[in-house]
């Protein structure tokens, strides 16, 4: 009966470590989205006609080009990462439902053969 309640600290702790690394990821996509809106902003306050081009708008635009990229790489291990993160918590979950049955089972048990007990004796 040592092992029951070990367990079940064992996937709360892992569930618990899921959750918060999900909690961390969801913090790094909401900062990714701040740096797009930032990034739409600044675009919206370039120059577009011709008083703004030439090379200066050429430049600005490669600079954008490469911090986009930059930004989707990025986004793409972090949808990855919250992907794995997200199956770890369920898996976490799955395994806590699996040790709370069990020890459901184990508590209904120990209870009948206690009325057994108590019968035989009394």
């Amino acid at each position: 009966t040592e092992e029951e309640p070990r367990s079940r600290r064992t996937a709360k702790a892992r569930m618990e470590e899921c959750l918060k690394r999900a909690d961390e990821v969801d913090a790094k996509i909401l900062k990714l989205h701040e740096t797009v809106n930032e990034i739409n902003a600044l675009m919206a306050e370039t120059p577009q006609g011709a008083e703004g081009g030439g090379e200066a708008l050429a430049e600005y635009q490669a600079d954008m080009l490469e911090k986009l990229r930059a930004l989707r790489i990025s986004m793409d291990g972090e949808g990855a990462q919250a992907q794995a993160v997200k199956a770890e918590r369920d898996a976490a979950v799955a395994l806590s439902a699996t040790a709370e049955e069990r020890m459901s089972k184990q508590q209904f048990r120990i209870t009948h053969l206690l009325r057994a007990i108590e019968s035989g004796v009394g």
